[in-house]
């Protein structure tokens, strides 16, 4: 994920998502709204071209083994 140029915020909800935490869980966690985790969420699919959670978690456990 070094080529992708995620914020802060989206790398934070990257980290809590492999723990496998719900969206209302990560929005509880960083004190922040549902509705603001499910932006990052969509706004990492884009910047990473997934589609989902399971795509995403993917994507990032291949990348982390690489």
């Amino acid at each position: 994920m070094e080529d992708v140029h995620l914020t802060p915020s989206e790398e934070k909800v990257c980290k809590l998502l492999q723990t496998g935490l719900t969206n209302q869980e990560m929005a509880d966690h960083l004190f922040v709204s549902l509705h603001a985790i499910k932006k990052h969420l969509q706004n990492i699919y884009k910047k990473l071209g997934v589609t989902n959670r399971t795509s995403l978690l993917s994507f990032i456990m291949h990348k982390s083994l690489s």
